[in-house]
């Protein structure tokens, strides 16, 4: 909220269960617990889905954060498409 623009890196998708209230609680509902002078803007960059690490880390979760108020689920299909969301991802992420 101070200017900074942070970029996480989570290792699994099934690691931010762990943070759940500050994604969904805090970071997702920023601009409307400020009445649109604040937001939280960041970017987090995680792996989901097929994964040879087993049933812990291979859940497809990205539709619980479609769901949620304020937060903007992108999901890249090509390596040309997440290049270009790594290389602008505020123009991407941000309203």
């Amino acid at each position: 909220m101070a200017g900074m623009n942070p970029v996480i890196e989570i290792m699994y998708l099934d690691f931010i269960t762990c943070a759940m209230d500050e994604v969904v609680n805090q970071a997702g509902k920023m601009r409307y617990m400020t009445g649109g002078r604040g937001a939280c803007r960041w970017w987090c960059a995680t792996l989901w889905g097929r994964s040879p690490a087993g049933a812990q880390h291979s859940q497809i979760m990205e539709s619980w954060f479609m769901h949620v108020p304020g937060l903007q689920v992108v999901v890249p299909s090509t390596p040309a498409d997440a290049k270009g969301c790594s290389r602008r991802p505020y123009e991407v992420l941000t309203r």
